[in-house]
């Protein structure tokens, strides 16, 4: 076994020469101090015969001692062929899904974002009995899976088992997933143990299906809306006018309530080429957007920002935080004597205004790759398929649109 020794690191530090407080190397009275690190330093020579520098412990003949066990492992390891990426492969998997947390923090994702990924992940894994990254195997995070589907999952806060929907079992395999090829993607893992499972189709098995709202309705919950009262707690109060401007430009621009809350009177620019623009720390997507404003919408909207400052919030408080959008929707809806749920199950709440600014693009005939960058949506499946909410009579207009191929042509 090669030698060993074990030393305190040294820093040297400027401090003031009467008042011994940390300065800068240019004061005049500064002095040069050497400090001693607490801890002790050594080299590990590691098992693919590299060099690293590691901390120790206070004690310097413990940390000798401590120095030299961990060379004879790293010894043993180099003999038998074990290289540094199989220890990592056997390292506890909560150590790993702390790390995954704190990248997708780094990532700049919401905190709920974060909670949700990392729990659902931990969730799976724990239950198919992973212990480490080299045992995550594939049948048992399907069957995992599966059993909340089929039998249900353990539901702590409200101490019963509850089955979980195909669309709830997706969200389950989409976290797992991602922590698997981030695993990959580090080298952690030399493949992706995840990498073919397929997610469940969901439809057939989907409780909540959202409807567009027609051009009538919105216009009837606009109008409905102005002369509502105001609605609201101690923390926020939102009067009829402006939840009616809340429902016309999140039916205008696809903007989410969360998106919508972070607006300041500064992002909007009205002038020939009214829009408005969400930043990327607010924007789902972590992009920031200038959105175009339809005409019909530029009067009412004056009316509230000349009544604000650049940095005062449009439609102010804590009404997203405390999940009120879809609340002050429905009974707007209900006032409004909208249909909430129809005979075919299809609902509507605030996300289906979203939903009706897509399909209302479909409707008026916009390309496809043109209604994705007003949806700002990554991939056009999910602005066609999820979000386009397109009725027979649609279907029947386009097909009368083909050339009559029943009589020749001289």
């Amino acid at each position: 076994m090669p030698k060993t020794n074990v030393w305190r690191k040294k820093t040297v530090r400027y401090v003031h020469a009467k008042s011994g407080k940390r300065t800068t190397r240019n004061d005049p009275k500064a002095v040069q101090r050497t400090e001693l690190s607490k801890r002790f330093y050594g080299n590990l020579r590691r098992s693919n015969n590299t060099r690293k520098q590691i901390p120790l412990i206070q004690d310097k003949t413990t940390s000798l001692t401590l120095l030299q066990r961990l060379q004879r492992e790293a010894d043993k390891d180099r003999a038998l062929g074990i290289t540094i990426a199989d220890r990592r492969r056997d390292e506890p998997i909560d150590d790993y899904l702390d790390a995954y947390a704190a990248v997708l923090r780094g990532r700049g994702r919401s905190t709920l974002h974060v909670t949700k990924t990392f729990k659902r992940a931990s969730d799976v894994l724990h239950d198919a009995g992973t212990t480490s990254p080299a045992t995550i195997i594939a049948n048992k995070i399907l069957k995992t899976v599966h059993r909340y589907h089929i039998v249900g999952k353990y539901d702590g806060g409200r101490r019963r088992v509850t089955k979980r929907s195909l669309e709830t079992c997706n969200h389950y395999l989409r976290s797992v997933k991602a922590f698997s090829r981030w695993l990959w993607k580090t080298d952690i893992l030399v493949t992706d143990p995840l990498k073919n499972v397929s997610l469940y189709t969901a439809d057939v098995d989907r409780k909540k299906i959202r409807r567009a709202l027609t051009a009538q309705e919105l216009s009837i919950l606009y109008e409905t809306t102005l002369s509502a009262k105001c609605y609201g707690g101690k923390r926020w109060r939102l009067n009829g006018t402006q939840r009616a401007l809340l429902y016309i430009i999140a039916a205008c621009t696809g903007l989410r309530a969360s998106e919508l809350a972070s607006l300041k009177r500064s992002a909007f620019t009205i002038d020939d080429f009214a829009s408005v623009t969400i930043k990327a720390k607010h924007a789902k997507g972590k992009r920031s957007h200038a959105l175009p404003l339809p005409k019909f919408i530029i009067s009412p909207l004056r009316c509230r920002l000349d009544t604000l400052k650049p940095t005062d919030y449009v439609w102010p408080g804590t009404w997203v935080k405390e999940y009120q959008a879809g609340v002050f929707f429905k009974r707007d809806a209900k006032r409004a004597g909208l249909v909430i749920a129809n005979d075919d199950g299809e609902t509507i709440d605030f996300h289906a205004l979203r939903t009706s600014f897509i399909t209302n693009l479909a409707r008026g005939g916009v390309h496809p790759s043109v209604a994705q960058r007003l949806a700002r949506h990554s991939t056009i499946t999910l602005t066609m398929n999820t979000y386009t909410k397109l009725d027979d009579s649609v279907l029947r207009d386009a097909v009368e649109l083909l050339p009559d191929i029943t009589v020749a042509k001289q």
